[in-house]
């Protein structure tokens, strides 16, 4: 695929690509993200702050790939560009940034929930429970100090 064949790809298509990717991005990071506390995928809510912060994660990424290699790893990888582009086409190395990209998510989602350290510490009815996520009006909340993971949750909701 050229240069001319590129600039034929209608923008309403790039645009509605990208909106997918974005969402579903940010499904992955989200579902992994809660399946670390053992919570049910019910509990995805995909928000516009959550699928904008995907999308523009994922232009970050492909765009940083892109620059690095571009002005650094063409000197270094010259006869593997070569081969590239005599033996792959550019849709599987379109097919790859996106898997790796979905890899990231998930690994992304799970790991973020395991390096947090600070959470918000509600009372009920003389019992102490953690402020796991958000769902759309109601907090899902999990008993303080359950060791073997947050099995026990309930939803609670927000009330100003």
């Amino acid at each position: 695929m050229n240069r001319e064949e590129l600039s034929k790809i209608d923008a309403a298509l790039l645009i509605g690509i990208s909106t997918a990717l974005g969402y579903g991005l940010s499904y992955v990071y989200e579902f992994n993200y809660q399946a670390y506390y053992y919570l049910p995928s019910i509990f995805v809510d995909l928000t516009i702050n959550t699928v904008t912060r995907a999308t523009f994660l994922m232009f970050m990424i492909v765009f940083m790939i892109i620059w690095v290699f571009y002005h650094f790893g063409y000197k270094w990888f010259s006869g593997f560009f070569i081969l590239i582009k005599e033996v792959l086409n550019i849709y599987i190395i379109i097919g790859f940034i996106v898997i790796l990209l979905f890899l990231g998510a998930t690994f992304l989602g799970g790991k973020t929930a395991s390096i947090k350290e600070q959470y918000m510490v509600i009372e009920q009815k003389e019992e102490l429970y953690v402020a796991v996520t958000q769902y759309k009006d109601s907090v899902v909340i999990a008993p303080l100090g359950v060791a073997s993971g947050f099995c026990g949750f309930t939803t609670v909701r927000i009330q100003t």
